[in-house]
């Protein structure tokens, strides 16, 4: 296994990608120095600051894309470790935005980007940045 096909690194690329998107999109986007948060960056916004995961796969299983939800291997997702899960798909240019009580009590969340006429839980949360200036006025949905 190459240095650049490992999980880590692999899981390293997502966060940067994720910290350019932000940028490009105006934000300004902080990381935490060890690698022991609950989250792998930190949006500075109108209304403060929110914590995202970040998770990526290319990984296309049973008509789905899937990643995990929880910090660490297999754990299930419970409420405070992060604001947002931040999901990049990049076979489909995809990024989601989903707020962490939308997952919670769950180990994986499944996402459909192949797919526009999808009804899936958190295709509403595709390329939905604009959530995290404002997080007071979230729509319910």
């Amino acid at each position: 296994m190459t240095p650049a096909n490992d999980n880590h690194s692999v899981g390293a690329v997502y966060e940067i990608e994720f910290q350019l998107e932000c940028m490009r999109r105006g934000h300004t986007v902080s990381v935490p120095i060890c690698d022991n948060a609950g989250y792998d960056a930190i949006v500075d916004g109108r209304n403060g600051l929110t914590r995202i995961q970040v998770r990526g796969t290319t990984a296309f299983l049973s008509h789905r894309y899937q990643v995990g939800t929880g910090i660490g291997k297999n754990k299930i997702n419970t409420m405070g470790d992060y604001d947002y899960l931040a999901v990049r798909i990049p076979n489909h240019d995809a990024w989601y935005l989903v707020p962490q009580e939308k997952l919670l009590h769950s180990a994986t969340a499944k996402f459909y980007p192949h797919n526009s006429k999808s009804k899936g839980r958190y295709e509403k949360y595709r390329d939905a940045f604009g959530l995290l200036y404002f997080r007071t006025d979230m729509p319910s949905l």
